[in-house]
């Protein structure tokens, strides 16, 4: 058991080519007894594992649980990631990368931001038996290549999930509000999401479950959804519904400019009768209390409009003497997306990492965000690729003309490059292929992309050891 309010800051890194563990307070964790605890602690510093052999697990607290866990009264500030090698996976949770039996998480919360190039989650990354989550949450983003939820990327055994929320934004493959995907069954009660949630590629968004495994059930009463949800199959409350799954829901509500529909994709029966127990409803309407029927606003939740903008907020994390956050004012909620636009790469942190990002032609320096967006993924090490195209920009010099610093800034169907010496300019569609490439001295140019079809495009500029990567729309 690890208890006494045990304080650790400063920044955690390993790198190696065997299975690697990197925690803010421990690596690796294993009891005889079976059981470890850990009460009324915190961790502040950011904590990362680059691993060019196998598996790699990085946790705010713990990197890889080999027993059954209970975190209570515990926190991390600092900014979680993971990346593994194309052939092995990593693991990122705000408080723990993976949990190998069952978790259990109380009290407890995670405010940095969780990146990975596998499995990621605002608490935990993997559970691979039971978890249970009460009066706990997230507030920063999480980005992985796989399965990413606001609490729990992927929880392989029955899990209940009470009285939390989460606030960042989501990104992954597959991605969920509160857990990325479920297997056997899951029960969520009073409890919330506010950020937005997206996926790259032909993935699945929910604005609760990112995916239901087949055969799997899920209970869900008294929760709500106000983020934006977008993706190639997105719904308000789940992202895809597999075959034999069923759905139980009572009082549930998402936003209805933030999603279409409560399911993006059915392969189950629980659409047949139009998905009840759950409502859409438009934004002004979440912050009102007569819109939530049956909710209980005198012991669980509250409104105001100068709390949680206005939405319903969890009473546990507000008053004085209840919850983890209640004596802190930068750890309460607060909701991301009061709007009705969607989620972009730019919502997502990572604490300015950059990761190396493999595509089809070889590999570019990138956030996770960005990477996902040009359906890349991160490793460690680069495959490199002999093909490239032939086919150059439409670039116009501007002579008399002298760049003062290496720039790459976007202008209309293009971009304006200024460089002090020689610079390389490579497009790229969002499939990741090579479109062009073309060498620049020193000057400034005005690039063109307006003769490729209408779309966005990734740019990536590069000055030597220095890169700039933008998004050019092609109007």
């Amino acid at each position: 058991m690890i208890s006494g309010k045990i304080s650790v800051s400063g920044s955690n890194e390993a790198y190696g080519s065997i299975s690697l563990y990197s925690g803010g307070l421990l690596g690796y964790a294993a009891a005889s007894s079976g059981l470890i605890t850990i009460i009324g602690s915190h961790s502040s510093g950011d904590v990362s594992v680059t691993n060019t052999g196998t598996d790699a697990y990085s946790g705010g607290l713990v990197g890889i649980v080999t027993n059954t866990i209970r975190i209570e009264g515990s926190h991390s500030i600092g900014n979680v990631s993971s990346v593994a090698s194309s052939s092995a996976t990593s693991y990122s949770g705000g408080l723990v990368g993976g949990v190998d039996n069952s978790a259990t998480i109380v009290d407890s919360y995670s405010s940095g931001d969780v990146v990975s190039s596998g499995y990621s989650g605002g608490l935990a990354g993997w559970i691979n038996n039971s978890a249970t989550v009460v009066n706990s949450y997230s507030s920063g983003n999480v980005a992985g290549t796989s399965n990413s939820g606001g609490l729990i990327g992927t929880a392989n055994g029955t899990t209940i999930i009470n009285t939390s929320y989460t606030s960042g934004n989501i990104l992954g493959s597959t991605a969920g509000g509160l857990v990325g995907s479920v297997s056997i069954k899951i029960t969520i009660n009073d409890s919330y999401v506010s950020g937005n949630v997206s996926t790259s590629g032909s993935g699945n968004a929910g604005g609760l479950i990112g995916n239901a495994s087949a055969n799997s059930s899920t209970t869900i009463s008294n929760s709500y959804v106000s983020g934006n949800i977008s993706a190639s199959y997105f719904g308000g409350i789940f992202g895809y519904l597999r075959r034999g799954t069923s759905a139980d829901m009572t009082s549930v509500y998402y936003k209805a400019e933030g999603a279409s529909s409560a399911v993006g994709r059915d392969s189950s029966l629980a659409g047949t009768l139009g998905y009840l127990g759950v409502s859409s409803v438009r934004n002004p309407d979440l912050k009102k209390q007569e819109t939530f029927i049956d909710w209980d606003f005198s012991e669980i939740w509250g409104i105001d409009a100068t709390k949680n903008s206005s939405y319903p907020y969890l009473r546990v994390f507000y008053e004085e003497g209840a919850g983890s956050s209640s004596s802190s004012s930068s750890t309460t909620p607060s909701s991301s997306s009061d709007g009705d636009t969607t989620p972009s790469s730019s919502s997502f942190g990572g604490g300015g990492t950059i990761y190396t990002c493999q595509l089809a032609t070889g590999c570019i320096q990138a956030s996770i965000a960005d990477c996902l967006l040009i359906s890349g993924s991160i490793v460690a090490v680069c495959q490199e690729s002999s093909s490239s195209s032939s086919e150059g920009t439409n670039a116009r010099h501007l002579p008399g003309e002298i760049a003062s610093s290496n720039q790459a800034t976007q202008i209309h169907n293009g971009i304006n490059l200024q460089t002090t010496s020689n610079a390389v300019v490579e497009i790229y569609d969002l499939n990741g292929n090579l479109i062009s490439k073309q060498n620049f001295g020193s000057g400034i140019y005005n690039v063109s992309l307006g003769h490729l079809p209408k779309g966005l495009y990734i740019a990536k500029a590069k000055f030597g050891s220095e890169k700039h990567i933008l998004r050019i729309p092609v109007r």
